[in-house]
């Protein structure tokens, strides 16, 4: 099987070092599409990548930032941050021919068919990963636990062609569910890490912090809520006990351990918040759920942003 790997942050460059070290044992090839220092180190040295368990260094079949060098692929796995994704539609209609499969691992609800709007004739899988995983510095990427798990589908029909994805996966070590609905499982996320980002965000404080204050988890639990009406509205299937699970959920994360978005948003970068807020906002206004505290939570963070 021929990779790609477009986008080789925390998520794309665990996954892809994890592909590129088992291809040397088999026939697959994987490539990685990066850009700047990340690259040219990658390119030096290869990409190493550090866990709790082992260390290891992975080299690519390629690695560089033209798409044309690598050309049409059979699997492409989308690992960009989710503001980036419309910048880089022209390097995946270099890369994606009419039977190439896009599974795109990006945070958010609205990607999927903003992907298949593109490219009509490619199958886009939906799919969440769990994963907590960052560059540590150029060339290198450091996961932060032992969970990494894919959980993808797109409908009956195509379990037998996302067969073989699932397999190339599982044999390089990454714990890959083939279901035909993910739908759940994305939600469920999404609706986990929309309200955390929010609410720590806001306020400006870890995790733990936020939920050992009554009214700041009142908020980070309104949000879920909220999250959970818009989620049914469109049709999602949900546990009726969905929100305690989600709060349950939260409660086992690190007492200081912070958003990416808070992260983002404290340093001065680039934020996902149009993607963890602001496609849920929108997505209310569509299916006509009132979402008041989204909304306003959503204003004052967009404005800080802009």
């Amino acid at each position: 099987m021929n990779i790609c790997i477009l986008g080789i942050g925390g998520v794309g460059g665990y996954i892809g070092g994890r592909l590129a070290q088992n291809a040397k044992q088999g026939s697959n090839q994987v490539s990685f599409i990066a850009r700047g220092p990340h690259l040219q180190a990658v390119k030096n040295s290869g990409l190493t990548i550090k866990t709790d368990d082992e260390e290891f260094t992975a080299v690519p079949h390629r690695a560089t930032d033209n798409p044309e060098e690598v050309g049409v692929v059979d699997l492409l796995v989308i690992g960009v941050k989710a503001y980036d994704l419309p910048g880089i539609m022209d390097h995946i209609s270099r890369l994606a021919g009419v039977n190439t499969i896009i599974l795109p691992l990006l945070n958010g609800i609205s990607h999927v068919k903003e992907l298949e709007k593109q490219f009509p004739s490619n199958l886009v899988v939906d799919a969440c990963i769990y994963i907590a995983s960052n560059i540590e510095s150029p060339g290198i990427i450091r996961s932060r636990n032992r969970l990494c798990k894919i959980i993808m589908g797109k409908g009956e029909e195509n379990l037998e062609r996302l067969r073989p994805v699932q397999q190339v996966f599982c044999a390089s070590q990454i714990d890959t569910e083939l279901v035909a609905d993910p739908l759940e499982a994305i939600w469920t996320k999404y609706l986990f890490i929309s309200a955390l980002a929010c609410t720590t965000s806001l306020y400006g404080e870890s995790i733990g912090r936020v939920l050992e204050d009554n009214t700041k988890k009142a908020l980070f639990k309104g949000l879920v809520k909220e999250g959970v009406s818009v989620a049914q509205k469109v049709g999602i299937s949900l546990p009726p006990d969905i929100v305690e699970q989600i709060v349950d959920r939260a409660q086992q994360a690190g007492y200081e351990s912070k958003t990416s978005m808070q992260r983002d948003f404290e340093q001065g970068k680039k934020t996902e918040l149009d993607a963890l807020c602001g496609a849920l906002v929108r997505q209310g206004a569509e299916v006509k759920t009132s979402i008041p505290l989204y909304e306003k939570v959503y204003a004052i963070l967009k404005r800080w942003q802009d």
